[in-house]
Formats: C-alpha cells, structure tokens, sequence
C-alpha cells in the first residue's frame, strides 16, 4: 500500500536574489512586530494604540493584511470579543471598508480548550458578550457562520446559557435546528448544560425535541438523563419526545445509568409509560451497577443494582443476558456474567478484584466496543493497575483497549491515538524501571498501529497516518532498547516480524504538513516529546531507529518542503541535541546516514548544506565527525555546476537524474 508520492518529486524552485529576499524578511519582521503590538492592545481594549499603530506609513502599505494577521493563530477582531474589547471592536468595524473581514476565523481559548475555525460573532456569543454581538449583527456578522467543527453562535451561547445572546440571535433569523458536524442541535447541548431556560425558549421557538444526532444517534432527552436533570426531561416530554434508542440501542435510560445518574433511572423506571422492556430496565440496573464501581467506588451500591437485576431477569419472561456475549475474556482474568445472587456474593467475598471486572464484562456487554465509555473504563481500570505499581497488568489491559478502539471506532479517532500513545509511554517506564517487562507488548502495539495507520491511509487521512506512525518511532526505540539492554532474546522470528512491521510503516506512512517523513523525525531532539511525563529511555535523534528505518527502506535523501533531507535535520537541530547530551547520538546519526549514502552537499532552499548547520550548532565535534564523512564526488559538482547554470533541466534530463540534482 506504498504511496505514490515520491519524497524527490518536486522541481527545485527559483533561489530569490539576496537583496529581494532580504527586503522581504524585513517587511515580514515588521508586519509581525505590529502585528503583535495590535494582538496585544485588542486584548485591554487600548483602541489609542492600535490607531496609532495603524497609521504608520509601513502599515497603511499593507492595512489589509495586518487587519487580517492571525497573530498566534488569532486576528485581532476575534481576539478583542474573546476579551471583551468594545471600543476595539467598534473601530475595528470601521475598518470594514479598508479590508477587514468580519468573518475571519482564529483559534480561541475556552477553560483550557482550543477551538479552532472561531469567527468574532461566535466567540462573542460564546463568552456572553451581548453589546458585542449586536455590534457585530448589525455591521453585517454571519450568524450562521460555523467553526471547525461546525457550531453556530447560536449553539455557543447555548453552551454557557448567555440567554440573552440567544435571543438576539433567534430574533435576526438564527436556526435553533442547524445541528454541528455531528449532528448535535442548540437544544441538545442546553439540555447536556442544564440550561433550563434556553431550553425552554428554543422550545417554545419551534426547536425539534426529537432530532437524533450523527454521532451517537441520541436525542434531546438522552442528553437531559445523561445530565440528570428530571426537569428538563419533563419539559421534553411535554414538548411531545419521544423514547428513542440510539446506536447500540442506547435508550434515554441507558444514557442515565452509564454515567451513574441513579435518581434518572429511578424516574424513568417509574413511568411505566415509558417505551422499554423488562430486559432493558434490567441491563440498565446492571450498568448502573457498573458505574457505581468505577465512578463511585461504591460496592454496596452496585452489588444491590446487580442484586435486583438479577431478580428482574429471574422472571421467566424476562431473558438471562446472552451466554456467550461477550466470551470468558483473559484480559478480564476469564469472569463472566453473574445469573444468580449467591454466585455474585460469593464470588466478590472471594477476590474483590473480580467485582471490577464484572463492571467491565457488563459495561462490553450492554454498550459495545463502539461506545467510546467501554474502552474509556478499561483504560481506567489499567491506569488504577499502574497506580499500584503492576505495569504488566496495565498493559494487558491497555492493549485490549487499543484493539476495541480500533475495531470499534472510525479510523483517526483522538482516542485511538492517546491510547497508542499512553502505551508506548508505560512501555519506555517499564524499560527504565522494570527488570521483567516484556517485549510482546510492544510488537502487540506495534502491530495494531500499523492496522490503524492502514485504516487513515485507506480513509486519506494523511495527518492522522504521519501521527500514528510518529508513535511507531517510539515503539519501535522500545523494543530495539530492549534487544540492546539484552533484557529479551531477540529470536530469528522477533527481529522478522519487526522488520515486516517497519517495512509497512515505511511504506504505508505519508509524509507531514511540512513534508518530513519519518526519518525526517528519527533524527530530531523535539520527537522525544511523545514521552512528556516520563523519563525516556531511548532519546531522539535515535541513531538505532535512523538505521532500523533505513534497513525497511526509508529513503535516506528525501526532502521536505524546504528541500531539507534528514542530514540536515539532524544537524539543524544538532545545538539542541548537544545541550541535552546527545552529541555522540548526532555523531552517530551522521555514520549511519553518510554509510546509507546521504549527500553530504546537498543544499535546501536557502543553499545551505548540513555541514553550514553543524557549524551553527557550535559543537565542534559534531563538525569534525560531519568533515571527516564528508564526501565531494564528481557527481555532486556537476549536480550543483547545473543548478548555478540556471538551466532547465527537468526537460533535458531523466526524471531521477533530476531529482539528484534537485539536492543542490
């Protein structure tokens, strides 16, 4: 499934002259610097001085674009309504007319969390800011405008409960129905919030209580039990919702009871009116147990759940829960189901570690793998594990959260990645601290990061692809660690299996936004970041994983965007790698590169060659052991002789033949 894209297949652009390029940086610095002097103003409402700024020659020049400058990722319209800048705001309308745009869109900040694609008229909506909103309307806002993940201002004033805000919103034609990239309507997410009120006016507006979203398949009334709040499930039902059931046959109940909300079970299990069976009410007291165990810690609590759903299913028109659904499971130390009240207390008096493992039986029982709240809790369980100092078991369980995760959710899911990434971080602990961790874990993970790499290449999702294999990096600095401490012996069939494993990634994986490839990153200080809450013991740049990805075929002179090979990333950084102790793992990048037939002379875009790099990295062994491999062949002066020439060359000469001279 290798990529048809070649990571030499780019013409060599046109050099600027120094002169032009040096203006150009110099306008660039000025516009950044007023740029951020205007980010800063918009933030205390100090209108004087982003007049001032304004009309500097220099930036009258380019008014439009320093308008506009999404200075840390965030203009500085939508930056004065994230702060409640009014007078900002007002002189910035003004401005309408000399090129701002109303509708540009920035990154804001809410309680830790980025929200990306934000206009002004949705960030103000979202912070409550009614003067501003109106501002904003009345100068010609969007107010369907959406964010990334396509909600509305109206939906984040109902986010907050800016009643206000909605109102405005409603009254200049806002659709209290337009639902975001998941389908989840204004009305869903006050009822989530608990806003009565906001709840009430959409309502009484004509917003529909019986819309089910994309993700999940829930309705109004799942979101109000899941939140608990029984008057605004009344509100609903008045309003004519209906009992739904959403993927997974989740009911409004099941809802209830998977986050522990036992005064909303109790509710709906005494209106009979309700449209569930006996069964359903049974499944719900047993979720409900489960959550007791695992939120609350409650074990009394969820034993009598447990009791009296035992009790439900005893009726004979009631159905025992599927015999075989899911199977005796090792990961969950074989427990099954309990079908009688003798058999749960004595098998809790027995080991109440098993009683855990019951709440996860029943959890993979009633709401599936697809529900995001199974492989959450088995994940949670494992990390009470390591708590406890027992990482193998941490693992095994972490593992099987990774393989439901894949198999259960769509491929370049977050938590897939978090979960792959929190086991390579367990695994670099275990290597570091304990003498009998092994490396089947690790071709375990290794194994399912290649399936999910395959899954965001078939689904063309080059980001998410380029970030499990980055975790891939990681994995694989593990297991190499392992054979180098000689805590595992590597048999003939472990070194096979991860030489397969990396000939796929490298094959498979495409490259970044910035067009690194993977061994573009093996030879970077800032790749160890994966690891930020643990010491690691296999620090990038990785000489080890340089080589084991150029033995599965890395291509050792691709470039990135800035025609920037993996030598020259190794020595660009190669100050950073010195400060933190790397030196001789840079020394030994170069060997292994330059033995791999790196082109020491080639040059980015800037005509810079990696020996230019090392010299501005200071360390003069780092420059000494680049000298001493440094190679100058015929080839590589007639490669550059061409480019100096200005010649076209792409149309006299072979397409890789081209692309070798491309490095120079």
């Amino acid at each position: 499934m290798a990529t048809s894209k070649s990571p030499l297949h780019r013409r060599r652009p046109r050099l600027q002259s120094p002169m032009a390029h040096l203006r150009q940086e110099v306008l660039e610095a000025e516009l950044a610097h007023s740029a951020r002097l205007i980010h800063e103003a918009a933030k205390i409402d100090a209108v004087r001085e982003i007049e001032s700024e304004l009309r500097r020659p220099i930036i009258k020049e380019h008014l439009q674009k320093i308008l506009n400058h999404p200075y840390d990722n965030c203009p500085p319209l939508v930056l004065a309504c994230r702060h409640n800048s009014a007078k900002v705001v007002a002189y910035l309308l003004t401005l309408i007319s000399s090129g701002l745009d109303i509708e540009q869109t920035g990154s804001v900040s809410f309680s830790k969390e980025d929200i990306d694609g934000a206009a002004a008229l949705w960030t103000a909506a979202a912070c409550g800011h009614y003067d501003i909103a109106k501002c904003l309307i009345k100068a010609g806002a969007d107010i369907t405008h959406r964010t990334s993940s396509g909600s509305t201002p109206l939906r984040a004033a109902c986010y907050d409960g800016h009643l206000n805000v909605v109102k405005v919103l409603r009254s200049h034609g806002s659709d209290v129905n337009m639902p975001n990239k998941y389908g989840h309507t204004p009305l869903m997410i006050a009822c989530y919030k608990q806003r009565e009120k906001i709840v009430s006016y959409l309502i009484r507006c004509g917003a529909d209580v019986n819309l089910q979203s994309k993700l999940r398949g829930n309705t109004a009334l799942h979101d109000a039990a899941e939140a608990g709040s029984i008057p605004i499930v009344e509100a609903l039902l008045r309003a004519g919702a209906q009992w739904k059931s959403g993927s997974g046959d989740m009911s409004p109940m099941l809802s209830a009871a998977a986050v522990g909300q036992a005064k909303m079970v109790s509710y709906f299990r005494r209106h009979k009116q309700m449209s569930f069976t006996r069964a359903q009410e049974a499944e719900a007291l047993e979720l409900l147990g489960a959550a007791y165990v695992d939120k609350n810690r409650n074990v009394s609590a969820a034993i009598d759940c447990w009791i009296e759903a035992i009790l439900l299913r005893g009726d004979s028109s009631v159905p025992p829960p599927p015999p075989s659904s899911p199977p005796p499971n090792p990961v969950y130390l074989n427990m099954q189901d309990i079908r009688c009240r003798d058999s749960l207390i004595a098998s809790v008096a027995a080991d109440p570690e098993m009683l855990e493992m019951l709440a996860l039986v029943i959890r993979e029982r009633v709401l599936g793998i697809s529900h995001p709240d199974t492989a959450y809790y088995v994940r949670h369980r494992g990390a009470m594990y390591a708590d406890r100092g027992d990482f193998q078991r941490c693992m095994q369980l972490w593992a099987y959260s990774l393989d439901i995760q894949i198999r259960g959710f769509e491929s370049g899911h977050d938590n897939i990645f978090l979960t792959a990434g929190s086991c390579g971080e367990v695994l670099n602990h275990m290597l570091v601290h304990d003498s009998y961790a092994r490396g089947t874990y690790v071709r375990e993970i290794a194994e399912m990061t290649r399936v999910e790499l395959d899954r965001c290449v078939d689904a063309r999702l080059p980001e998410k692809a380029f970030r499990i294999g980055r975790i891939f990096l990681h994995l694989a600095g593990v297991w190499m660690q392992f054979i180098r401490d000689g805590r595992q012996a590597a048999s003939p069939d472990d070194r096979r299996r991860l030489y397969d494993l990396g000939c796929a990634v490298v094959a498979s994986c495409p490259a970044n936004d910035a067009e690194e490839t993977l061994l573009h990153l093996a030879v970077q200080p800032s790749t160890t970041k994966l690891l930020e809450y643990c010491e690691c013991a296999y620090p990038f740049p990785c000489p080890d994983v340089v080589a084991f990805l150029l033995s599965c075929g890395a291509v050792v002179n691709a470039v990135d965007a800035c025609r920037r090979t993996p030598l020259h990333a190794a020595l660009r950084h190669s100050r950073r790698s010195a400060e933190n102790g790397g030196a001789d793992r840079v020394r030994r990048v170069i060997d292994v590169l330059v033995d791999a037939g790196a082109v020491t002379e080639a040059r980015d875009v800037c005509g810079r060659t990696a020996l230019a790099y090392a010299v501005d990295g200071g360390n003069e062994e780092v420059v000494a052991a680049l000298r001493r491999r440094r190679r100058l062949r015929l080839q590589d002066i007639s490669a550059a002789a061409v480019v100096d020439s200005g010649l076209d060359y792409y149309d006299e000469l072979p397409l890789k033949l081209a692309q070798f001279v491309d490095l120079f």
